[in-house]
């Protein structure tokens, strides 16, 4: 891939600098930093061990996968220090022959603690709101300061007590709330400590506190620190890779950042110490990776959530050939109806356009409908895979399904939303006054989402209750095709239309944009249009219920009509069927004329 001018320009400025890389997905802030990685190596022979490279779990094979085969053409090679945030803390404690923080609880453990603890403080506000204030204190309150441990937890204390923090009814924390928070809080800490116990916020507070001890100390620094997607990271975490920063000679740090993939909201992670050192802010805003149509949605989004600000341009590139992006909507008359447009889907896309299972992520927003799904696949004898098993197998073979809490920085040629309701993603208007919490986190799963995508985007929601991030003000569906690889534009309206209103709107599209004219249409009793030309002759069928194939072909065959093609529109969703040489073979689109 070329790189753009402003790519080059961060590969090409001076050292001694941190720079701070800004852009949505798809724009290269990834691939900016592995050139420059590389430019170190063969323009200036930094040795590899003077570099790390620091990324969150989830694509850490990507990026080794993605670094072998950008240096692999040069036929050298070059080691790459990439490392979780983890795997940091282990070595270095490894290394400088530390037996700390060895034993490890999980949230359920945490959890039950920190009931124990409020039960005999007799803590009268909810159990959530405590330990959400609680993982705030943990992931963003550590202060660099001499003395002993208490005198630091009270300097740490008056910090929090200092910061507006506010109740689910958007309310403010009262000082005596705050007071009993930072006892549960202090007494959970000294306990983690007592025991040798540590949750993952603990061992990473504590691990900053070691290193703040130790000062300039530490066993070993790097002078040049790459970190990937900087807001997925909490600001204790930031700290701790800013101790291992080395700013004595020659040195410089690199971060990429897309904020509107951070969770939090109000951005704690900025006010880290590493961001104090940004001297040069470069924005990326043309789309390198991605269907035109796929960011023309995202961009839509953006620019139409009041819950997310779009701070900057945002920009692509088309390309010809490449398919459109589809939105399906289904009926929602039964069960089974989401279910079917779901398994047609995946047959057009693994039969007719040659993608494979392990390219398609399926994305559910409701866990129980993730397991119902799962088990009709296994049915239908379709293997589905987890996220962690699709990225830990060097050939994943399968349908990896997610559930919304479970998203972060992945890739999937096809992206298939499946239930984009307004009961499981975003909530509705009433809501959205009084649980703004909830739709920013669902508006920023939704964007992720979105952003997975490469090639294709299906969203399949609800008619009766479609979410409002999908709502025409929400959406620009000009960004959608009728169908894959259509020329038929989306109208929401057509949900609520009448057969008649939608024969006109199929024949008003194939003279527009098909090649075909009047008098290429008959009048037939069966079919709401017959097309008749020299080359061919074509049936289309509108149906107001859901799709039923062998009951519409036991139709069709009933009929004198000797049609060469047969297709089967509902609302949003068509069937086009080659019934030439005395076969039924399903094709992607209608024939031009």
């Amino acid at each position: 891939m070329e790189l753009t001018l402003k790519q080059r320009e961060i590969i090409e400025y001076p050292f001694k600098n941190t720079i701070l890389i800004t852009g949505y997905a798809g724009t290269g802030k990834t691939y900016a930093l592995l050139h420059k990685y590389l430019s170190l190596c063969q323009d200036y022979q930094v040795p590899p061990q003077n570099m790390i490279f620091i990324v969150k779990d989830e694509i850490k094979k990507d990026m080794t996968l993605l670094m072998y085969n950008l240096i692999n053409p040069s036929r050298k090679f070059y080691q790459l220090n990439i490392v979780t945030i983890e795997e940091l803390v282990k070595y270095y404690l490894e290394f400088s022959k530390l037996s700390l923080f060895q034993n490890r609880i999980d949230d359920i453990r945490k959890r039950s603690i920190l009931k124990q603890i409020a039960r005999m403080k007799n803590i009268q506000f909810s159990f959530e709101l405590l330990y959400d204030e609680i993982k705030f204190i943990q992931e963003n309150i550590v202060l660099n300061s001499e003395g002993e441990f208490l005198d630091i937890l009270n300097k740490e204390y008056k910090q929090y007590y200092l910061t507006t923090r506010l109740t689910p009814k958007r309310q403010p924390l009262t000082y005596q709330e705050k007071e009993l928070i930072w006892s549960v809080y202090k007494d959970y800490l000294i306990r983690s400590l007592n025991d040798d116990i540590f949750d993952e916020s603990t061992l990473y507070q504590s691990f900053l506190r070691l290193l703040y001890q130790q000062n300039d100390n530490l066993t070993f620094k790097f002078p040049y620190i790459f970190v990937d997607d900087v807001e997925q990271f909490t600001r204790v975490q930031l700290d701790i890779i800013n101790c291992f920063y080395d700013t004595n000679e020659m040195h410089g740090c690199y971060l990429a950042q897309d904020e509107l993939k951070c969770k939090d909201r109000y951005k704690n992670y900025l006010n880290s110490a590493i961001f104090k050192h940004v001297s040069y802010t470069v924005h990326l805003d043309t789309n390198l990776r991605s269907n035109h149509n796929v960011y023309s949605i995202i961009k839509s989004f953006l620019n139409n959530n009041a819950l997310l600000e779009a701070r900057q341009p945002y920009e692509s590139c088309k390309r010809e050939g490449r398919l459109n992006s589809v939105l399906t909507y289904y009926m929602n008359r039964h069960n089974e109806e989401k279910s079917i447009i779901f398994f047609d889907r995946l047959d057009l896309l693994i039969n007719n356009y040659g993608y494979e299972l392990s390219d398609i992520l399926v994305i559910f927003n409701d866990n129980d409908t993730l397991m119902e799904m799962k088990f009709a696949c296994e049915q239908k004898g379709i293997n589905v895979i987890d996220i962690a098993e699709h990225y830990k197998t060097l050939n994943p073979r399968g349908l990896t399904f997610i559930h919304k809490n479970d998203m972060s920085n992945y890739e999937f040629k096809v992206v298939f939303i499946y239930d984009v309701d307004n009961n499981k993603v975003c909530t509705g208007i009433v809501n959205k006054m009084t649980n703004i919490n909830t739709n920013y986190a669902d508006s920023v799963h939704f964007y992720l989402q979105l952003t997975s995508a490469r090639d294709l985007i299906i969203i399949n929601a609800s008619q009766n209750e479609p979410s409002s991030l999908i709502h025409p003000t929400q959406i620009n569906h000009d960004a959608f095709t009728f169908e894959l690889g259509s020329k038929f534009p989306v109208k929401p309206l057509y949900l609520s239309s009448r057969v008649s209103d939608m024969a006109n709107y199929i024949k008003d599209t194939l003279i527009n944009l098909y090649g075909y004219n009047v008098k290429h249409f008959n009048n037939t009793k069966f079919y709401e249009l017959l097309v008749s030309t020299n080359a061919h002759k074509i049936g289309i069928k509108v149906v107001e219920d859901s799709l039923n194939i062998d009951n519409i072909m036991d139709a069709v065959a009933s009929q004198d009509d000797d049609i060469d093609y047969l297709v089967i529109f509902d609302a949003y969703h068509y069937l086009v069927y080659d019934l030439r040489s005395y076969t039924v073979n399903r094709i992607t689109d209608i024939p031009n004329n």
